[in-house]
């Protein structure tokens, strides 16, 4: 499961909101938090922690219960980086924001899996990371255009058409590296976020982008 939120329930509970590679979105609750001894650390819980389950069985329960969890990949420079810290929360809220409850979807999660650990590997040249990954994403979604339709697609300005069709044709370490004046990311990515509302016809709030500006500024 890839973590997308947390939160708490109860004096003791906590639900984890996450996305798996068999029944798509789904939510569980942990019961007892740090009342058990030897019990699942809870400092395993940041955001697009990718989590190996074991569910309570029982089908009396509303929602299901995991009995404890483990981190499938350690995510080390994913957590001791504030720039890619922040990135990661970012994404995270993004997908807990437009993810609906879903069927499976492998091939979307298998994109998840691999863009969270292709970030943790990043040494250098990850500013444009969230850039790349809100496109692609757009693009798994079904409502990114092709790179050929871009000059008759209105919902973008001409100097966003232009960067959009180079983040849509160049590899993906050609992308970390296009030169984006500071002004030019945060404007392009409020643009990516509203042309996903108009296709998503809901609202959508991403607290942590200010954040993230100040962080990459």
């Amino acid at each position: 499961m890839i973590l997308l939120h947390t939160t708490k329930y109860g004096d003791s509970s906590i639900i984890l909101h996450g996305f798996t590679r068999e029944q798509g979105r789904k939510s569980f609750i942990i019961r007892g938090v740090g009342k058990k001894k030897g019990s699942s650390s809870t400092a395993l819980l940041h955001p697009l922690s990718i989590l190996e389950t074991e569910i309570r069985p029982g089908a009396e329960y509303s929602i299901a219960q995991l009995r404890d969890y483990s981190a499938k990949y350690p995510l080390h420079s994913l957590r001791s980086s504030v720039v890619k810290n922040t990135i990661a929360i970012y994404i995270s809220e993004l997908l807990y924001r437009t993810l609906r409850d879903s069927e499976s979807d492998p091939a979307l999660y298998d994109f998840l899996e691999n863009s969270i650990l292709a970030l943790n590997g990043l040494e250098s040249d990850y500013g444009n990371f969230h850039i790349w990954f809100t496109i692609k994403y757009i693009s798994f979604l079904g409502f990114m255009p092709d790179s050929a339709s871009l000059m008759a697609f209105t919902n973008f300005e001409p100097w966003q058409r232009e960067v959009l069709g180079q983040f849509l044709t160049l590899k993906t370490d050609e992308a970390m590296k296009l030169p984006l004046r500071r002004e030019w990311k945060n404007e392009f990515v409020g643009a990516l976020i509203r042309f996903l509302e108009q296709n998503l016809g809901q609202r959508i709030e991403i607290k942590s982008v200010n954040v993230l500006h100040q962080v990459l500024n």
